[in-house]
């Protein structure tokens, strides 16, 4: 296993949603289309999951991976796609619902790929 150097760390954003019950399919259309968008049109997003849980009905989480944490701040919250999923996405959630973390990725463990990959 390798301690990679800091400025070698992909930046990971992991966000949960609680859709509003009767907006469910709506929110996840709009999640769904800025995730695809998201990865064609931004160079530094690597992987945008979107997942639904299977313990709570409406809830849904995002797993992000950028190649640093500019081409999240700068790149990804700053594009045309992002501004509008926020638009039609913010009245088809339940507030106080949206939960962010933000973490540095400083080792990946996947079939075959080595833990410092």
């Amino acid at each position: 296993m390798t301690d990679r150097p800091e400025e070698d760390r992909m930046f990971i954003v992991i966000v949960t949603f609680d859709a509003r019950p009767e907006r469910t399919e709506e929110f996840a259309a709009a999640v769904e289309e800025n995730a695809r968008l998201s990865v064609e049109r931004e160079p530094g997003c690597l992987v945008f999951d979107v997942s639904r849980s299977t313990d709570v009905p409406g809830r849904f989480h995002l797993y992000e991976v950028y190649v640093d944490e500019d081409a999240f701040q700068l790149d990804h919250k700053g594009s045309e796609h992002y501004a509008d999923f926020v638009t039609v996405s913010t009245p088809l959630v339940v507030p106080g619902s949206k939960q962010v973390i933000s973490a540095v990725r400083t080792v990946s463990a996947q079939k075959g790929a080595t833990l410092d990959a």
